[in-house]
């Protein structure tokens, strides 16, 4: 699976849905038109290529209620924009796992296990929200200057990012 996010460029998502798939296909190998190998590859390989908006659940007043626990996307989804939605889920159950280990009453365990992942996951949440609301439009100009700048401040931003990237569920 692969997500394409893009601004709307004046069509909206209805439209991009009534598009039949070859018509979806080429407007994708266009819009990604000189992006390196393999997405021109995998772009020509697309058998099934489904318009989906992008959502995420901001939060949930609580993830469990007596002997039921929602964890992973069930307790917070997040939308695609930060790569995360799997290691969240897999966190989940690392931690809920170390958790029942310790032998307490379940619904003690499950609110420990909120208390200690809630933080950690709505961060995660509202930074892929953030850089989802961030992709816009850009003129020829403003994406070389755009691309120039990640080039940049990437290196830089990415030891900012130490809280979501090295994490470690086992030894929270």
């Amino acid at each position: 699976m692969w997500w394409s996010t893009q601004p709307a460029q004046g069509i909206d998502a209805a439209t991009f849905r009534a598009m039949a798939q070859n018509a979806l296909q080429r407007h994708l190998l266009s819009f990604h038109a000189g992006w390196h190998d393999p997405i021109p590859q995998l772009l020509e390989a697309a058998q099934n290529i489904v318009v989906t908006p992008t959502l995420d659940v901001a939060t949930l007043p609580t993830w469990s209620r007596r002997r039921s626990l929602l964890i992973g996307d069930a307790a917070h989804a997040t939308s695609p924009h930060a790569g995360q939605g799997a290691s969240l889920a897999l966190e989940d159950a690392m931690r809920l796992g170390r958790l029942m280990q310790e032998g307490q009453e379940l619904g003690a365990t499950f609110r420990k296990f909120e208390d200690e992942r809630r933080p950690r996951a709505e961060r995660v949440v509202a930074l892929a929200r953030r850089n989802g609301n961030s992709k816009r439009e850009f003129s020829a100009t403003g994406a070389w200057i755009r691309d120039r700048m990640l080039k940049l401040l990437l290196p830089v931003s990415a030891r900012g990012m130490n809280w979501m990237y090295a994490y470690d569920p086992r030894a929270a």
